[in-house]
């Protein structure tokens, strides 16, 4: 008895009296919270005891789901670092990749660079249309008409009226339609120019954005296999 009275003689003097005061004011300012965790387990006890019982009951199927695990964390790290190859191969669909050439980006702009050149070759031709035009209504064909005189009865030339006479009428006129014509063609070929350069500049962004999630994606599969592997 003497020998259990100084063990706990001996306890109390290694007692930290400072620390022991801190404990129970520390206790006793949260008591209030103390009391709401305990009433808060005692009022869901049934839930919590059915939360136990449950994973009694299914301790097997559970332990056999933590072990299949790993295996489940490898499978879908891989699956999703292979669509990030995916994503990284639509982004070079789009983009290209180094030393290679015939991407969509690459051929849109070279589309939308052909058609440029072509709205410009036909203004060019819009314009000589319309020079030309001009310049054929200048031209005319001399004219000589004879005047007549009626002398007793007859009709007796009496002099000459010389004019000008278009060289052939309805030509330029002809002209400037089809100056007309071109001009609305080369219109139209500058819309299609134009948003073919809108549409290559969207696929350049996107291509970009698929690089950057196909990153992403491969960084997320092999943090995934890494962390299967945790678990041999």
């Amino acid at each position: 008895m003497f020998g259990k009275i100084g063990d706990i003689a001996k306890a109390l003097g290694n007692l930290d009296v400072g620390k022991a005061k801190d404990t129970v004011d520390a206790l006793w300012d949260d008591r209030d919270k103390i009391t709401e965790t305990a009433n808060l387990v005692w009022d869901n006890r049934d839930a919590i005891t059915d939360v136990i019982e449950f994973f009694g009951d299914n301790k097997d199927a559970i332990l056999g789901i933590i072990s299949e695990l790993p295996d489940l964390l490898a499978s879908t790290g891989n699956g999703i670092a292979k669509a990030g190859e995916s994503a990284i191969a639509a982004s070079g669909f789009l983009l290209g990749t180094d030393g290679e050439e015939g991407a969509v980006t690459e051929i849109t702009e070279f589309a939308a660079e052909a058609l440029s050149r072509c709205v410009e070759q036909l203004d060019n031709a819009v314009d000589v249309l319309n020079r030309a035009g001009e310049e054929i209504d200048k031209i005319g064909i001399p004219t000589v008409d004879p005047k007549f005189t009626e002398v007793v009865g007859f009709k007796v030339v009496t002099g000459l009226d010389f004019g000008t006479s278009p060289i052939a009428g309805g030509v330029s006129d002809r002209m400037r339609d089809g100056a007309g014509n071109l001009a609305s063609i080369a219109e139209d070929f500058g819309v299609v120019a134009d948003q073919l350069k809108r549409l290559g500049s969207r696929l350049n962004d996107t291509g970009s954005d698929l690089n950057n999630v196909g990153g992403l994606l491969q960084e997320t599969g092999t943090t995934m296999t890494s962390l299967a592997s945790l678990g041999n």
